[in-house]
């Protein structure tokens, strides 16, 4: 994309190395764009943040969890995020938006070229009723140009409803698995229960650690009596990350009607129907403790996470530690308890960004201990 004004600055290599070398993926190409086609104080305007601040992870929340980048934020303070974890073959990061009130993470776009098409529908809806609408209308045209927006052949209207939001979101990105999941759910009394399943499914093979896919799945299956399947799809849903998992309403879009009770569903499912879940199911380590323990106590979660260390299995541990996180990241007691073991976990599975992430967050908050102290 050409450069639309004189006075933008251009985005060095080294800066781009850098973000690279901290996160393990390339900048969006659309992103590069936006910092090289328009001024820096329009940028900020709009809420992104520059690439410096990006990589310094300067608008980092020490409550937020390891592995979420902060890109852009929201007028609210709400701040959008990529999450490399979910990195797809193709390169491809999803973007999604990090709640500050109750620290979940709502994922909105496979990419970020998607989440931009989201970014600038939610901008006109916000700013519709607004006096100066007509001048943000000219600063959206502009950064619409400079991301080459006009390249994906889409016009970019105020949708109608969210359900047309979704089905163009799906017209850019069929594989958006966010909004197949969306589409699935709401148009299901439409296209029937067989179809609905089917989408649920290619949605759950495209992206197996969003639990919204096994969720519903397993509640349309029960609904057609197929037990056995939907024991398999709610245990598979107890197997994703709980920061991804909660009730969500953003804008009406992405709300995929999932409350914070749902591993309780789950479970519930899983002990009590006609047809009993499978013994290894009904006897495994995490069905028996959040069955008999608190599991939105986070020392259940700290002991599960012991369990699969001592069973070999790293992978399990650090959900469970990433759910304790979640679960009390604003109990600075609870984090210092929990962090330095994530840290130990992230190094064993060798995740780079996200031991370095815990190690900041240890270190903020004995900053902070340090300077209460002294007070």
């Amino acid at each position: 994309m050409g450069q639309l004004f004189l006075w933008v600055n251009r985005v060095e290599d080294f800066q781009v190395e850098a973000f690279k070398e901290r996160f393990g993926f390339e900048v969006p190409r659309r992103l590069l764009d936006l910092y090289e086609s328009l001024p820096t104080e329009l940028i900020e305007y709009m809420g992104y943040f520059s690439l410096d601040e990006i990589v310094e992870e300067t608008h980092r929340h020490q409550e937020m969890l390891p592995g979420l980048i902060p890109f852009a934020q929201e007028k609210s303070g709400d701040l959008f995020c990529f999450y490399p974890p979910w990195q797809a073959a193709n390169g491809d990061v999803p973007c999604g938006v990090w709640m500050k009130e109750t620290c979940h993470f709502l994922p909105l776009a496979g990419s970020f070229t998607t989440f931009v098409y989201w970014w600038f529908k939610k901008e006109m809806i916000n700013n519709a009723a607004d006096e100066d609408y007509d001048e943000t209308l000219k600063m959206l045209d502009l950064m619409q140009s400079a991301v080459g927006l006009d390249d994906l052949g889409h016009e970019i209207l105020p949708p109608d409803s969210s359900l047309g939001w979704h089905q163009d979101m799906a017209q850019i990105d069929p594989e958006n698995v966010y909004s197949l999941c969306f589409l699935a759910i709401y148009q299901s009394g439409v296209i029937g229960l067989q179809r609905t399943l089917e989408d649920l499914r290619q949605a759950r093979l495209l992206q197996p650690r969003f639990g919204a896919s096994h969720f519903w799945e397993a509640r349309f299956l029960a609904m057609q009596g197929r037990i056995h399947e939907a024991h398999q799809a709610y245990w598979r849903h107890l197997q994703c990350p709980q920061f991804i998992n909660g009730f969500h309403s953003w804008y009406h879009l992405g709300d995929l009607m999932i409350p914070e009770a749902s591993e309780r569903e789950a479970l519930t499912f899983l002990l009590n129907a006609d047809i009993p879940a499978p013994e290894e199911i009904r006897h495994h380590p995490r069905t028996e403790l959040l069955t008999s323990s608190d599991p939105h106590n986070y020392r259940t979660r700290l002991e599960l996470a012991s369990i699969f260390m001592a069973r070999g299995e790293p992978a399990q541990a650090i959900l469970e530690l990433e759910n304790a996180y979640f679960l009390e990241s604003w109990n600075t007691e609870a984090a210092q308890e929990i962090l330095p073991k994530m840290v130990e976990v992230y190094d064993i599975l060798n995740l780079r960004h996200r031991r370095e992430s815990a190690k900041r967050i240890i270190h903020v908050i004995r900053l902070q201990q340090g300077s209460l102290g002294r007070d």
